[in-house]
């Protein structure tokens, strides 16, 4: 009997001991190829492949992460559990502000979307880029749905049922009309840029310079002094220019534009209490404003907000202007002046930022080195080294733009393709299949159908007739 029970004691004992020894040889920390662990759901608007497309999401990501350098996965990415979060949050949106790095952080937004079969608010009068421009841009006209793609999965005009998963374009913040188009518990989220730094982008990207039309001749690195010396007098010449087709929109553009994109007029630009409450406001409506100077750090603490995963946030810049004016301390005081109700939300919200970092708690710097590592990886085994330069249409900017590999997944290509590319990935996909012929405007290759049209004028113009001479007699 005593031996019996000795041989129990000594097994229960061998058990307990390997149960508390098992997990740390296998933590995290003891390999440098452990992964995050894949999490299974499904999103609100799936469809039937839905299941499939995440695995194979899945499968793609964590095959593209294995590579030489050493990988180590933080704790705290593993346990995001405790944060209440059995699923990814898949209803956002992004107010896509001018010049601030949000065309990087538009295409994250877009490919979580597309791969996992998300439903975005899109301009069908607008296939270049679904943005919202004119009488859409800012506040909602009488029907605005006549103006938007339909959701997947439902009818073309069947206004009832256009409620969306996502907004990621420009589009004038309103929350109330926002809130009609989105499904209920929609989280909204912006990217703001260091004023100085957002304005000089601006002028260089919407050539503000056009308002110097009778003083062409201004020196390049003259310019932008040149309108600080009387920027009100110059903001108004440009609400009588074009730019893209369309008159005065650079007038929004020239001053405090991306607290205007969050919903401030014009008129109150010089009101520091209207300012503030907008401020304090915005800060209670949207639920994480990314600051571009600290992208990586944003990102991170998104993550975490949203539920996603960290393969779910990797990104290559997109949209990067690289001949760059360095400006001088007196240059960004006055840019500073003209843009304050912009210093003002920027100054906030740099705050918030950090009191997120301190809330977020002793891993963040862990995270936050583990995702730079991956988001370099993933750039070395999806992204060609070589740059290419984009040179936008009768201007002198050029964007540097990098390409995916030769054969590679279709993860790999929607991280680093033109955000133009993966645009017309998501956008084609919710053009509903039969519709009228004149109910989606079709893209077309303006170059055929000129030489097309000229083609044609040559072979229908009529032949000259040749009439015979006359013989001249000779006598």
């Amino acid at each position: 009997m005593n031996q019996k029970f000795c041989f129990v004691l000594l097994t229960a004992v061998i058990v307990f001991i390997c149960c508390a020894v098992y997990p740390l040889v296998l933590s995290p920390r003891s390999t440098s190829l452990r992964l995050p662990q894949v999490r299974s759901y499904q999103s609100s608007s799936s469809v039937s492949n839905t299941t499939t497309q995440h695995a194979t999401l899945r499968h793609t990501a964590i095959a593209i992460k294995r590579s030489p350098t050493s990988l180590v996965t933080p704790t705290s990415y593993l346990s995001l559990a405790k944060k209440n979060c059995t699923s990814p949050l898949t209803t956002l949106v992004f107010i896509k502000t001018h010049k601030t790095g949000s065309s990087t952080l538009q295409t994250i937004v877009n490919r979580f979307g597309f791969f996992h079969n998300l439903s975005f608010v899109f301009n069908k009068t607008s296939s270049k880029n679904g943005h919202f421009y004119g009488t859409l841009y800012g506040t909602l006209i009488k029907s605005p749905k006549e103006f938007l793609l339909p959701p997947l999965k439902v009818k073309y005009k069947d206004y009832k049922n256009y409620i969306y998963d996502m907004l990621a374009v420009h589009m004038r913040y309103n929350r109330k009309n926002m809130d009609m188009l989105m499904k209920t518990g929609c989280r909204y989220i912006t990217i703001i840029r260091e004023p100085a730094a957002q304005w000089e982008s601006a002028f260089e990207e919407f050539m503000f310079q056009d308002a110097f039309s009778k003083a062409p001749t201004i020196r390049k690195d003259r310019r932008i002094e040149t309108f600080l010396m009387k920027p009100e007098y110059y903001r108004d010449i440009l609400k009588t220019t074009k730019y893209e087709g369309m008159a005065g929109r650079r007038y929004y553009y020239a001053q405090n534009s991306q607290i205007y994109d969050l919903g401030l007029d014009i008129k109150d630009f010089k009101n520091d209490t209207i300012i503030n409450a907008t401020i304090r406001r915005l800060g209670k409506e949207f639920n994480m404003i990314l600051l571009a100077e600290y992208f990586d750090e944003s990102l991170v603490i998104l993550a975490k907000e949203l539920c996603w995963e960290f393969e779910d946030i990797v990104y290559i810049k997109k949209n990067s202007r690289e001949d760059r004016r360095n400006l001088s301390d007196e240059v960004r005081q006055k840019v500073s002046t003209w843009n304050h109700a912009d210093v003002l939300l920027y100054d906030y919200f740099n705050k918030t930022l950090w009191r997120k970092v301190k809330e977020y708690g002793p891993t963040f710097e862990e995270d936050l080195k583990y995702f730079r590592q991956l988001n370099s990886n993933i750039f070395k085994q999806c992204a060609n080294a070589n740059l290419t330069y984009e040179k936008l249409n009768k201007k002198r900017t050029k964007h540097v733009e990098f390409t995916p590999k030769e054969n590679s997944s279709q993860f790999c290509n929607t991280v680093a393709e033109h955000k133009k590319v993966l645009f017309d990935r998501v956008y084609r996909r919710q053009i509903p299949k039969t519709k009228p012929s004149s109910a989606i405007p079709q893209r077309v290759n303006t170059r055929k159908i000129s030489s097309a049209r000229n083609r044609t004028q040559r072979l229908k113009r009529p032949k000259l007739e040749h009439k015979p001479k006359k013989r001249i007699k000779k006598h």
